[in-house]
């Protein structure tokens, strides 16, 4: 069984820890023919282009694609981040006012200037900013026999020994709160739209995922889902609408991207 708060499913294959097996294992396997880690720039990548659909003086909004970073990583790939240093240029100071999971696609913000970086951040500190996201479950949330709509409280914290993994943590975790709202359903997949109060890293990955919340991982979930080691076009989770008042201009601002898949 795996140890309390560790998103594990038995029958299942997963890799070994970052912090304890993989470092002997990659000693002790030196020289026969093996797969690569499961590491983001072997597992990830996109070939679609970040797509900027408003702005203004103060702000863009770009739609990440999947597969993509946020903010550069210890790879060379080509962080969100760099793309839009590249695309406006050193003197607007572009900068990510919050941050997406590699994984997950949809609607960010990046600012121009110190003083806008600023009152943006303090939006998503002080929970101003509304999200809400789309995702694809894999299994019929009726025959696990779960509301039409309901809340998740699941405190979490990292799993030290294995980042960037997250684990269920009731102790000592950090607060984690997650609306959410099942849009219809099939045999085998589930619509649902979440809503979260926090923006823990990997939070609806983890409430999906966990028996203790909705019990059924997001579709092609490679770190929380049933079939880790399987191959998978992308996660279907997307930032689908983005809502707040701007302090710097006064105006209330709403923005939505279609969900790709």
């Amino acid at each position: 069984k795996p140890k309390r708060g560790e998103l594990r499913v038995h029958g299942a294959y997963y890799p070994a820890c970052r912090g304890k097996c993989l470092p002997v294992l990659s000693w002790m396997l030196q020289g026969l023919s093996i797969n690569p880690p499961l590491d983001a720039d072997h597992f990830s990548g996109t070939t679609h282009e970040p797509e900027i659909i408003y702005e203004n003086e103060w702000f863009c909004v770009v739609c990440k694609p999947s597969g993509m970073l946020s903010v550069p990583g210890k790879g060379a790939a080509v962080s969100l981040q760099q793309w839009l240093s590249d695309k406006y240029g050193e003197s607007m100071s572009a900068r990510m006012a919050h941050r997406l999971d590699q994984d997950t696609s949809g609607l960010m913000i990046a600012t121009f200037g110190q003083q806008s970086y600023k009152a943006m951040q303090t939006l998503f500190a002080t929970r101003q900013v509304q999200k809400t996201y789309v995702a694809d479950l894999a299994g019929n949330y009726k025959e696990r026999g779960l509301p039409h709509r309901g809340q998740i409280d699941l405190p979490l914290s990292p799993d030290w020994l294995d980042r960037p993994r997250q684990r269920i943590d009731i102790e000592a975790g950090k607060p984690a709160l997650t609306d959410y709202e099942f849009m219809g359903n099939t045999m085998e997949i589930s619509r649902v739209i979440f809503r979260p109060h926090t923006g823990r890293t990997h939070q609806l990955r983890v409430h999906a995922a966990s028996e203790i919340g909705l019990g059924i991982p997001i579709v092609g979930d490679r770190l929380y889902g049933r079939h880790a080691a399987s191959p998978v076009e992308r996660l279907h989770l997307h930032a689908h609408r983005m809502e707040f008042t701007f302090p710097l201009d006064g105006k209330h601002y709403i923005f939505e991207s279609p969900v790709p898949f």
